[in-house]
């Protein structure tokens, strides 16, 4: 967190801000309180003794020294101050918070100097910023480790351009190296020392005929480089097609080889079942003639019965 510092608080010799007073004033009161010099609730205050108007001491103080011992207010010369202890009155009752949300510690108006200035001084809540210019970030004591990231990324901080070692922002180290950045070269193709800036922004192929050229070899390298790629790409699908096309011929050669052989073995089996059904035809024929034979045996042995 070396890149942070704590935002400044008020100092008490300006007043009391209003934004840190809890307890509830009427104007009336307020106009009275107000030190007409810093526009805050005067603070260690002391009193014109010819106009009353209540000025911190400090401030009055710093003004009579410019203003030759004059009051600011009414003018009248030497400044005397009563500094009864009726002014008293008007502030006893006044309650202070501290100004680093969401921190809730309050303080009585008597304290303001010392227990107010030592905690600002210690509070978790006291707000620290970025000291790198233009960068707005700001966090507490209570995030450490988001402002060490902080310091780590961020753009504002200043950094040493690589080429040129002219200390810039890092935001800006783009441009710097296009239109500021001083270190001389060579152009790579018509040899002429320049500065880099120059070389990034004015040196085009325009002004240099080798450049453009060199730009026209480098866009023919390119279009080969892709044409080479483009032909390898179609060299490796069709690769990958025409082995997919095999494969799907090795599995179909498989299934047909499978389908003959099965068809093989149903015309065994068929040729079996004619077989059987010779037989079968056989032996029906052969149990016919046995039984047409013993029908004529029956009739013969009836008609002798009957002749007898």
């Amino acid at each position: 967190m070396e890149n942070f510092g704590l935002i400044s608080i008020t100092e008490v010799e300006n007043g009391i801000p209003l934004d840190i007073v809890i307890t509830e004033i009427d104007q009336s009161t307020l106009d009275i309180i107000t030190c007409p010099i810093c526009r805050n609730i005067g603070w260690n205050v002391v009193d014109c003794s010819k106009c009353g108007n209540l000025f911190c001491r400090n401030c009055i103080n710093e003004v009579k020294v410019k203003d030759k011992n004059s009051c600011p207010v009414c003018r009248k010369s030497p400044f005397r101050s009563s500094n009864t202890h009726a002014l008293k009155r008007f502030f006893v009752n006044l309650k202070l918070k501290c100004p680093n949300s969401p921190c809730e510690k309050t303080f009585e108006y008597s304290q303001y100097t010392a227990d107010y200035n030592n905690h600002i001084k210690n509070c978790p809540f006291r707000k620290y910023c970025c000291q790198n210019n233009g960068c707005n970030y700001k966090n507490t004591l209570n995030n450490k480790e988001e402002m060490e990231k902080h310091s780590k990324e961020c753009q504002y901080k200043i950094i040493k351009c690589k080429y040129c070692n002219k200390e810039i922002k890092e935001i800006d180290l783009e441009n710097h190296v296009i239109k500021e950045c001083e270190q001389l070269l060579k152009c790579e193709y018509c040899h002429n020392e320049m500065t880099r800036s120059y070389y990034n922004s004015s040196h085009t192929e325009l002004d240099c005929t080798e450049k453009q050229l060199g730009f026209y070899l480098q866009n023919a390298e390119k279009e080969k480089e892709k044409y080479e790629k483009s032909e390898l790409f179609l060299r490796n699908e069709n690769e990958k097609l025409r082995n997919n096309y095999r494969n799907k011929i090795k599995v179909l050669k498989a299934e047909n080889s499978a389908l003959i052989e099965k068809n093989e073995g149903l015309k065994k089996e068929i040729e079996s079942l004619k077989e059987d059904l010779a037989k079968y035809r056989e032996n029906n024929l052969k149990l016919i003639g046995r039984n047409n034979l013993l029908i004529s045996k029956i009739r013969k042995r009836s008609n002798s019965k009957t002749k007898k």
